[in-house]
């Protein structure tokens, strides 16, 4: 069998769209749109050259996506999409495109990748041990119905107010010393006002979508929420196990509900019970998992080095 793999060019959006909707049959996913692609190549974060597509003479039957750099830990390549026919699975095809989109990232003097996918796409899990990536942390996608949603007890003090153009710097201040300590097993990088602005713009995100929680002046916490989503929510620590999380959480909740959502998603590390509990209380439950797998990666210069010493 021979497998060609080519980069991604202006045109090969529809190629794109079969290989994902014809390798995702079967799972509970919505059909990939031509308007997902398009959004996709908007983001700040899409790199084509990262785009790679398997054919088998003229067919297409394979897709990686691989990114790096803003927004992500420096030195670290990310496979954000790995699609492969369900007839092509077991072929020599997945590790030619992973082989080349790796071979990307060395090129760019990466020193690690991690691949992501759902837990139930078992056959990348199988994929990915065999060359020697190791889970690293697993995704909880937690969901909600929003019908009603009840109001916190008051906390003495507290203000909660969407956030204000002004105050993009305090909002990422604020953001950088809740999450910074919350666990140590995520790579923490602190965010900075570029890369907010960044993804305000990619997912349509309004100042009111955010809200930042002020006690007696000072702020110790945020929510913030994009479309369905409560994409973020912290408070620093010495506030913590006051309240301020549960009202802010309701808070952001009650905004997507007026926004007309129907039902609430959220994601949280597996690991961390505490989080995973705090959303069980207040109505969340399991919808999927995400599985994060890494493995280091070995550049040309330390494989020559590596040779020199043997």
């Amino acid at each position: 069998m021979t497998v060609k793999v080519s980069m991604f060019k202006e045109g090969d959006e529809k190629t794109w769209l079969q290989i994902v909707n014809a390798s995702i049959i079967g799972l509970e996913r919505k059909p990939l749109k031509l308007e997902d692609i398009e959004k996709s190549k908007k983001s700040p974060y899409f790199d084509p050259k990262g785009v790679f597509f398997a054919y088998v003479k003229t067919k297409p039957v394979g897709l990686c996506c691989v990114t790096s750099g803003a927004f992500f830990e420096v030195e670290k390549g990310y496979i954000t999409s790995f699609h492969i026919l369900p007839e092509y699975r077991g072929t020599k095809i997945e590790n030619v495109l992973h082989k080349k989109a790796v071979n990307y990232l060395k090129s760019k003097g990466l020193r690690e990748v991690e691949a992501n996918f759902s837990d139930d796409e078992s056959y990348l899990q199988r994929f990915f041990s065999s060359l020697g990536y190791r889970i690293h942390r697993v995704y909880l996608i937690m969901k909600r119905n929003l019908q009603t949603v009840p109001f916190s007890k008051a906390v003495q003090s507290l203000r909660i107010q969407p956030l204000k153009k002004s105050q993009l710097q305090l909002f990422v201040d604020v953001a950088n010393k809740a999450f910074s300590d919350a666990f140590s097993y995520y790579d923490f990088e602190p965010a900075t006002v570029k890369e907010l602005k960044q993804q305000m713009q990619m997912h349509n995100v309004a100042y009111d979508d955010i809200k930042i929680a002020f006690l007696k002046g000072e702020p110790i916490g945020y929510v913030y929420t994009s479309k369905d989503n409560v994409a973020g929510i912290g408070v620093v620590r010495e506030h913590r196990r006051k309240g301020i999380a549960s009202a802010l959480l309701l808070e952001g909740l009650r905004h997507l509900h007026h926004k007309g959502s129907k039902e609430a998603f959220t994601g949280v590390n597996e690991q961390n019970k505490p989080a995973v509990n705090f959303f069980i209380q207040h109505g969340f439950q399991e919808s999927k998992k995400l599985v994060f797998m890494r493995k280091t990666l070995k550049t040309s210069l330390q494989t020559q080095t590596e040779r020199r010493e043997i």
